[in-house]
Formats: structure tokens, sequence, C-alpha cells
């Protein structure tokens, strides 16, 4: 997770107004949390119940991380 995080915090910035691109923190989150469901997916069809729940354990982390530590951060500054 804090590598996700990392990375997205060190998107390029606009460099006329020295700021991140607010779109491409929520760009990196709506395909970050697309590919979490796609691996919850596979793991409930294949049956493989404890990546499932580790899947689902980074999505809560995901949920409740990701506002604040990349869109807010590329709002704020």
């Amino acid at each position: 997770m804090d590598l996700v995080m990392k990375s997205a915090q060190k998107s390029p910035y606009d460099a006329a107004s020295g700021k991140p691109p607010t779109t491409f923190g929520r760009a990196i989150g709506n395909d970050q949390s697309h590919v979490i469901e796609i691996k919850i997916s596979q793991c409930n069809r294949s049956g493989d119940t404890v990546e499932a729940d580790k899947a689902r354990q980074f999505r809560e982390v995901f949920r409740s991380e990701w506002n604040s530590r990349v869109n807010r951060r590329g709002m704020s500054e």
C-alpha cells in the first residue's frame, strides 16, 4: 500500500502552477479500485479465500487512506 501511495505522491507536477494535477491522483485511484475488485473476483472464482481476504483488507486500507494521502495532497499544495 505504501508503495502505491508513494508512487502517486511523486506524480509529475504542473510546471505552471507547481502542483500535481488532481485528476492524476483520481485516475490512479479509480484504476487501483478496479484492479482490487478484479483481484477479489478472481480469488472468489478460484476458491482462494485467503487471497480474497487479503485483497479485501487491502481495499479497506486503500479506501481509508487514498483521499487523505494522495487526492487532498494534490489539492492543498
